[in-house]
């Protein structure tokens, strides 16, 4: 469960009671931050992202940290970093694709951000490692939505 919902005066007790395993989103973590970030040569350097009142070497911002964007249609688009190269410059681990999200890097004016760490997620492994071994059990629930997108998705399935 989201390690959150943990302060909520209710869930997190029963939560607690019942032995779920707290998750640590970055999402969860995740806060607004000066500037606005834009993509200056998108053909020829389509992994650089260039910000424009921002200084990307301070504790925010990581490797393996990400940036996400602002929401279009219900939808955030996440940018992982791969390499902090100044106050002004940050390179992607993966080079976006998605159309909302070039049009939102597109241009000099570019667009606000919010940034999230990166999260270890040793502690949630061994938490299920250490049930497993003692014959305990887990149960792992995907279809829930995001923070931008609380509702349920649909249920997967064979048909």
């Amino acid at each position: 469960m989201a390690a959150k919902s943990f302060s909520a005066p209710i869930v997190g007790p029963l939560a607690r009671l019942i032995g779920v395993v707290p998750v640590a989103r970055a999402m969860d973590n995740m806060k607004a931050v000066e500037g606005t970030v834009y993509l200056p040569e998108p053909v020829k350097e389509p992994r650089l992202l260039r910000g424009i009142g921002t200084n990307f070497n301070v504790p925010e911002f990581e490797v393996g940290g990400s940036i996400y964007l602002p929401s279009i249609n219900g939808e955030s688009h996440k940018l992982d970093i791969a390499q902090i190269c100044g106050r002004k410059e940050i390179l992607l681990k993966v080079a976006p694709t998605h159309k909302d999200t070039l049009d939102q890097l597109a241009g000099p004016n570019g667009t606000k951000f919010k940034v999230a760490p990166h999260v270890d997620q040793a502690a949630v492994y061994n938490a299920v490692f250490e049930r497993l071994s003692k014959a305990g059990c887990i149960g792992i629930f995907p279809e829930g939505g995001s923070h931008d997108r609380p509702s349920l998705l649909p249920l997967k399935g064979k048909r």
